[in-house]
């Protein structure tokens, strides 16, 4: 909400054309940066397929065009994916995974959520590939460092979450989290 008027007076044009040039060009920038960050790992051939598996789900193809937060959110969430896998310092890889992961918040915060959720998988996960020594990895693997990142994270994500838009985010996760632990059925 504040970076579409921000836009609109900064370029001199109209807040529906940005909703409707600005934001997907900026979204158009995805695949690539994926492409990238995949051919870090795999060959051309297979970062190629990644980026047009990921192009061709239908979330991305149908429902992605239609909303702009969710456009900016999967900017930032690309070039978290491809800090995964860049040679940067351990320094500027923190940093730059706090900005644009308060950047994912800002802009969507259910990906927010989903950031926060992949993070913690991500963390339990590492910490049983670290417990197991028949396992070697072919990186330097730090737990501390994705504990830190992810601790971050989540303190400024929740706090963003708690003031952002009277706190409805928190109240809405909270709300469901409680109703369906216990089974409520709020329809009644």
């Amino acid at each position: 909400t504040v970076i579409a008027p921000f836009l609109s007076k900064l370029l001199h044009i109209d807040g529906v054309y940005i909703f409707k040039i600005v934001f997907p060009a900026i979204f158009a920038f995805v695949p690539i940066i994926l492409y990238c960050a995949f051919n870090n790992l795999v060959s051309e051939k297979g970062s190629f397929l990644s980026v047009f598996f990921f192009l061709a789900m239908p979330v991305v193809s149908l429902e992605v065009v239609s909303i702009s937060k969710l456009q900016l959110a999967g900017v930032f969430l690309a070039f978290v994916v491809s800090l995964l896998v860049s040679n940067i310092s351990n320094r500027w890889k923190f940093l730059l995974a706090i900005v644009f992961s308060i950047g994912i918040a800002a802009t969507y915060y259910t990906i927010g959520f989903v950031l926060i959720l992949s993070l913690t998988i991500g963390v339990f996960l590492l910490a049983a590939v670290k417990l197991m020594p028949f396992i070697k990895t072919t990186k330097k693997l730090s737990l501390e460092g994705l504990l830190l990142v992810s601790g971050t994270i989540l303190v400024i994500s929740l706090a963003y979450f708690s003031i952002a838009g009277g706190g409805t985010p928190m109240k809405t996760l909270s709300y469901y989290s409680y109703a369906n632990l216990i089974g409520i059925n709020p329809g009644t």
